[in-house]
């Protein structure tokens, strides 16, 4: 799923699910500043359902890729951090994830039990927190499962991947599953720290 995701001190995972460009790092470092949340993951989750009917997202970026427009929301998680002279806000560069942690100075976890999903929208001037209804829900779902690619080759056992048809499947139930388990919300905002208050909210209700 091309998703970001934190975990709150509770444990509860929240996805931050988009389009490219929709916000996700800019709300995922907003969320990481404050100190409330743990780093699972920024750009791709693997899904799934455990054994007990829980559902869960796995990391599974070896990369975190930041904008400097990003970077300068919480300029002091980037401190001594070179910027280039010619460089757009949408630039970005290329973290590993040990070095994002490391430089961002956040907790991280590689798994969580997803409790809701989060869809960004850069809007100017605006700062609003919206629930979404389950139709609005699995249509962003949907858009945000990647989709069927075997072209890579076989693991280190030999094991191929899945047919296309297997994949299908897994789709179909996972989405289910998301979409009865997790309340969908549009946060609006701009390129700009995101208020203590929304962020207390989001951690509060576990949103």
């Amino acid at each position: 799923m091309h998703s970001a995701a934190v975990a709150d001190r509770q444990g509860r995972c929240i996805l931050l699910s988009g389009e490219k460009a929709s916000g996700k790092t800019t709300l995922l470092c907003n969320l990481l500043a404050s100190n409330k949340f743990s780093l699972i993951d920024n750009d791709r989750l693997l899904m799934g359902v455990s054994r007990n009917g829980m559902l869960q997202a796995h990391s599974m970026s070896s990369t975190i890729n930041v904008g400097y427009g990003t970077m300068r929301i919480c300029p002091e998680r980037f401190n001594n951090l070179e910027c280039p002279t010619a460089a757009m806000t949408t630039d970005k560069k290329r973290y590993s994830r040990k070095e994002f942690i490391e430089q961002f100075g956040c907790m991280a976890i590689a798994t969580g039990i997803a409790k809701s999903i989060i869809f960004p929208a850069i809007r100017k001037d605006t700062t609003r927190l919206t629930k979404y209804d389950a139709h609005q829900t699995m249509v962003k779902i949907l858009s945000a499962i990647e989709t069927f690619d075997n072209n890579e080759p076989p693991d280190w056992l030999g094991i191929s991947n899945v047919s296309e048809e297997q994949y299908s499947k897994n789709v179909q139930i996972i989405v289910k599953a998301m979409i009865e388990a997790l309340p969908g919300f549009e946060l609006e905002f701009g390129y700009e720290k995101i208020s203590d208050s929304i962020i207390d909210e989001i951690e509060i209700r576990g949103i």
